[in-house]
């Protein structure tokens, strides 16, 4: 791989609440991107945190122009920070040997191994919890359903009305 640093324009979204708890995050969220090893932030402009449509959350996004040392450290931003954008200004191209794209698939992998078997980790104890509440109240789907089917026939209503 070349020694040449990759510029990068990311967009990270936050939505929460309280309001004061998305700002403060969203700040702390910025230190903790630019003091990762191998970024430079260059540019970075945080939008107002405005209520999220309908509800009593609160939402903003960072615009976001930074350099990297090398491509393993965008994929661990990437992996890491999960932007809703991304978009590579530099190098125009890229000439990678494959001693260097091994191990850049091999972090991805690893990653994604990691992800799946949180994945799993939380679905198996979900399942769980639901045998146990079965146990206990063997009404309990269909006490669930029911809120469920009240929760979508609100939002349904408060769709028709804005239409």
């Amino acid at each position: 791989m070349t020694d040449e640093k990759y510029e990068c324009s990311m967009i990270f979204e936050m939505i929460g609440k309280p309001k004061e708890h998305i700002e403060k995050t969203m700040g702390e969220f910025m230190e903790s991107l630019g003091s990762e090893k191998g970024v430079e932030i260059k540019e970075k402009n945080i939008a107002e945190v405005k209520p999220y449509k309908d509800s009593d959350l609160f939402s903003t996004f960072a615009d976001v122009n930074l350099e990297c040392n090398d491509v393993n450290v965008v994929v661990m931003i990437l992996f890491k920070y999960m932007p809703s954008h991304i978009e590579v200004v530099k190098p125009t191209s890229l000439r990678i040997d494959n001693f260097s794209l091994n191990n850049l698939f091999n972090d991805v992998m690893k990653r994604l191994h990691q992800y799946d078997e949180i994945a799993k980790t939380v679905t198996f104890e979900r399942n769980m919890l639901i045998n146990r509440l079965k146990e206990v109240d063997p009404d309990f789907e269909k006490v669930i359903q029911e809120r469920i089917d009240k929760k979508v026939e609100e939002q349904d209503k408060k769709s028709k009305k804005k239409n």
